[in-house]
């Protein structure tokens, strides 16, 4: 290797450990920020907490969202992921920036700013938060590791073997389980895909007009003889768009809006000439609504080019592999409710996708973790998981995922082989139980 570019190799690596842990101090800080906003608005603390919780939470969500997309695609400009470096630098030239520098530079300033925020908002409300200060300080750390992070030139890195495989594991795409990891697990992201084209209290109005009409709906056909499995979607129809408007989700809703959809014309057929009219109405004012959602359309492009096979199997064998220590109980029951769902919609093309999406965005997270480790150990994978045998404090993230990699490396390679869907799994495994002496 050209020892200029081994030279940049090894700063790169001091680098990405700096930011590691600088970001494994801001989104534990900012966990325990999650927390106390939720025992606020559970009304543990005063009403001053309660009311700036409620503002706060978001933003603090708001915040992990970005920080990951920006992450994400600075790491796929770097290894030049799906041409995102072309794609990239054809942006900067297009928006006058000088170079690469400045758009990440743009990125990650926003992200801090939606934290500095929530810093504002609670000092102006006098409020004395525990461990606000330190996050604070980790944030400012974190701003300034990533300036240096971002100050590399991917022109003069030579690739590795970590590198070749990090290119190839898919980047996380819109679907109902996208997930973050936290320092010592894997959990469910708190994303913002509930925002919309519409202001807040636009979009809050609709949703309440229509969960009256299809709340009405659901009467009508509960009153009828209809085929059960008609009740049951819009059932589920209507469970989602009466939830809370930061819990619903455009892309739950959209799926069963879709599965309601493939009985329309059973609906006109059989049912009488004003429920006939009543469902379609129910489906098409549906339909307009979910057009306010951006994360509904991206779902939708990806979905109607996505061939897969049936997803009962897949999800019931991968099930069975989140029942450890790395996963967060709300991944868990996020695999529930999609079992639930293929159980109750059969072969529907919507559940089908989301459910592999979902199981691509889960495994795709644990083998970042896993390669990011892999880029900065001096050890072999069997040493480093002896070490935590005796001392469970070292088991982070990184190496629960190369536990979890290797322990169930038969299952994972069985999906590769199964479904093309997930076929970019079998050289990520295959590099842990054989690269590193796994």
């Amino acid at each position: 290797m050209n020892i200029a570019r081994s030279t940049d190799y090894e700063v790169v690596e001091k680098r990405l450990a700096k930011f590691l842990r600088a970001q494994t101090s801001v989104f534990q800080f900012c966990e325990e920020l999650k927390q106390w906003c939720a025992a606020s608005i559970e009304g543990d603390y005063d009403q001053a907490n309660y009311e700036v919780a409620k503002h706060i939470a978001k933003d603090v969500a708001a915040f992990e969202v970005a920080f990951d997309a920006f992450e994400v695609e600075f790491w796929n400009y770097v290894e030049d992921v799906d041409r995102t470096r072309s794609r990239v630098d054809r942006m900067v030239s297009q928006a006058g920036m000088a170079d690469h520098k400045e758009y990440f530079f743009g990125k990650i300033e926003a992200c801090t700013a939606r934290l500095s925020d929530v810093f504002a908002e609670v000092n102006a409300a006098e409020l004395d938060w525990p461990f606000l200060d330190e996050l604070e300080k980790s944030l400012e750390g974190l701003y300034d590791v990533t300036e240096d992070l971002i100050d590399i030139d991917p022109s003069r890195l030579e690739n590795s073997l970590i590198a070749e495989l990090l290119a190839m594991v898919p980047m996380q795409r819109v679907a109902p389980l996208e997930v973050i990891a936290t320092p010592s697990s894997i959990r469910r992201k708190a994303t913002t895909r509930v925002s919309s084209r519409v202001d807040d209290a636009h979009i809050e109005q609709a949703m309440l007009a229509l969960r009256e009409i299809v709340g009405d709906t659901c009467e009508e056909l509960n009153r009828s003889n209809c085929d059960p499995r008609i009740r049951k979607s819009f059932g589920k129809c209507l469970d989602e768009i009466s939830k809370a408007r930061e819990l619903f989700s455009p892309i739950s809703f959209g799926i069963y809006v879709s599965v309601a959809n493939s009985f329309k014309d059973i609906a006109t057929e059989e049912f009488s000439a004003f429920l006939g009219r009543q469902v379609v109405a129910t489906l098409l004012q549906c339909d307009i609504f979910l057009r306010n959602f951006d994360a509904w359309t991206e779902y939708s492009r990806g979905d109607l080019g996505s061939a897969t096979d049936d997803s009962a199997a897949a999800l019931r064998d991968f099930r069975a592999m989140i029942d450890e220590p790395l996963f967060e109980e709300d991944v868990r029951t996020a695999v529930e409710l999609l079992l639930e769902d293929r159980r109750d919609f059969g072969a529907r093309g919507k559940i089908d996708h989301s459910i592999f999406q979902s199981i691509s965005n889960t495994i795709s997270e644990v083998c970042r973790q896993g390669l990011r480790l892999a880029s900065t150990a001096r050890r072999s994978f069997s040493s480093l998981i002896g070490d935590t045998i005796w001392d469970a404090g070292k088991a982070g993230v990184g190496l629960l995922a190369v536990g979890w990699i290797i322990q169930h490396k038969d299952a994972l390679l069985l999906l590769a082989s199964q479904y093309q869907f997930l076929s970019w799994i079998k050289p990520v495994v295959e590099f842990f139980i054989t690269g590193h002496g796994a």
